[in-house]
Formats: structure tokens, sequence, C-alpha cells
């Protein structure tokens, strides 16, 4: 009778310690392998151009900035009361940052669900970089950044799209980036071509979902050379002395663009590699016009447009005579 009172007893008391268990929420640990970097602060963006403002109620609304090229999408329910939202273009000063930052005002503003912002980028926008690398962070009070990467990627549409919680100095950037995305040399000049990333603390216990997740940004640092592959120059192995030019190591995994001795016939010359990420293995691209160096047999160069037709890499002198416009 003891031994089945003492057997009941342990039941129960394992029973308790589960239930309690199940009660209390345990820490989240991070991920293995990720890093815990410094934050990163930055200048704030000076203002570009005329703020957008509307009027927003609990019904929800839609706002978009001047250019058209992000919106606010508003759900109802997200405001208790008549606001006004506004949306300020600034210089974008996050790091590897995307077009514009936008200050999203009033600053601090909460929401009790989650709103999207959506911007509508270009090609030329994505230099260096690919859709599937951004990402949208926020600037805070120390001036430093911190970001989300539950974003959502229209590569049809041009669009991206990511839900916040709260208005801030946000901006689109750039976990991944070939650096410079774009350069012009003289032929016979060489630059080098570096891929660098975001370095970032995942954070290790979100709070409200993954509308809050945030993480925190550091400086720069270059992509270990084992995560970089196939370099090539307009779509062809970088072999020495080629019409297109060609590629020699680096330090840290970048690599040295050499321009030919003339100008390539295809122009701007395209440097690529391909980038191993979590999302797969993406190509990063960097675009390399080409121009006659200025020597003293061919003391300058010039180009000019006339009815349409583009004349470019024009040596010599020439002269414009101003024909005075007839008064009516």
């Amino acid at each position: 009778m003891r031994q089945a009172t003492t057997l009941r007893f342990v039941c129960a008391l394992l029973l308790a310690l589960s239930l309690l268990q199940s009660c209390t929420k345990d820490p989240v640990a991070a991920p293995p392998g990720k890093e815990t970097v410094a934050p990163f602060p930055t200048s704030i963006g000076q203002p570009l151009g005329s703020a957008v403002s509307k009027q927003i109620d609990a019904a929800g609304g839609t706002v978009s900035s001047a250019d058209g090229r992000v919106t606010l999408t508003i759900p109802a329910g997200a405001l208790a009361a008549n606001t006004t939202i506004s949306i300020q273009p600034i210089e974008n000063t996050a790091p590897n940052g995307i077009g514009q930052s936008y200050d999203f005002l009033p600053n601090g503003q909460q929401f009790a669900k989650p709103i999207t912002v959506t911007l509508h980028y270009t090609d030329a926008e994505m230099a260096g970089t690919a859709p599937e690398l951004l990402q949208f962070g926020y600037q805070n009070s120390q001036n430093a950044w911190a970001g989300k990467d539950n974003l959502q990627v229209n590569k049809a549409a041009h669009t991206i799209s990511a839900p916040i919680k709260h208005f801030s100095r946000w901006a689109f950037y750039a976990m991944f980036r070939l650096n410079p995305t774009e350069a012009t040399l003289t032929t016979g000049e060489t630059v080098t071509l570096h891929a660098v990333k975001l370095p970032y603390s995942e954070d290790p216990d979100p709070t409200d979902g993954p509308a809050e997740w945030i993480n925190v940004l550091g400086h720069p640092t270059p992509v270990p050379a084992t995560d970089i592959s196939n370099w090539q120059v307009n779509g062809q192995p970088a072999t020495t002395n080629s019409a297109n030019g060609w590629l020699t190591d680096g330090s840290e995994g970048a690599k040295v663009y050499h321009a030919p001795s003339q100008v390539p016939a295809v122009n701007p010359v395209a440097v690529s590699c391909s980038l191993r990420t979590g999302q797969g293995t993406i190509s990063l691209l960097s675009n390399i016009t080409v121009v006659p160096k200025i020597t003293p047999e061919a003391p300058n160069s010039y180009s000019f447009t006339d009815n349409g037709t583009n004349y470019t890499n024009l040596q010599g002198t020439f002269s414009v005579r101003h024909r005075p416009a007839r008064s009516n």
C-alpha cells in the first residue's frame, strides 16, 4: 500500500513539473553560427524634396511618396483615431543602402496591426546585388541600423514589401553586394572588385511575431572567398589579355579587373561572380565602362547627340555656331 502511495506521489509530482514547464517561456537560444556584432551608426539623411501627408482613420488607407515609389498600406484597426501620416524622402545612409530612404511620420507612431511598406525598385538599383538579397531596416535613436528579413519579392512587378509596426527612418539595403557596382576606367587601368556582406546579430527572442523580427546590423565586411566562385567577364572566363579585359586575384577573395588596351566592342563590360547564400547561389554583377586614355597625341575626347544620333569618344576639336532665334 505504501509503495502504491509513493508511486502515485511521484507521478503527480512529475505531472506538476511538466505543467509548470509548459507554462514557462524558455529562452530562445541564438541559432548556431550566428554572429554578435557591434551596432553601426551612421549620419541622418538629409531631406530630398517635399513630404506627402494624408489623414488616415481607423478604417485604414494608403499613402504614397511624391514619386510613387513607396506606398504605405494601413489596414483597418491599425489606428485608433484620425492620424496625419507623412512620407518624407531622405538620403539613404544605411550600409549598402538601395535608393532613397524614407522618414515615416509621425516619428515613433505605433500600430495595433502591422502595416505594409511596398517599394517599386528599378533594375539600375539592383546593380551589384539582387532583389532576393534586399532587406528593410530602420535607424534607431542611437543612429544605428536594425533590419528585417521577412520581405516579399515580386520580380514581375519590380516590388518588395515588408510589414512594420512603428514609424522611424526606414531604408532598403542589400545584405550582399559587389563593390563597386559600376566604374569607369581608361584603357589599361585596373579596379578591385570585392563582395561585401552586412554581418548581423539575430534577435533571439522576438516578442511580437514575424512583423517585429529585428536584426542588429554591423559594419560591412568581405565575403569569405569560399562563398564566391565562377568569376567571369561578359559571361566568359576571364583569360589574360582578353579583348574584354581580364581578372587576377586580389586580397580576401577579391578580384582585380584589368581594362584592355583598346575600348572593347561590348561596353560597359559585365564582371560577375556567383555568391553562395542561404537562399542558394545568386549572381552579382558590376558594370565597368572602358574609355580611351588621354595622351599627348590624343589630348581630349568628347561626345554629343545630334537629332537623336549619339557620337561618342570623338577626338580633336570642334566649333559651335549659335544662331539666334527669330523674333515674330
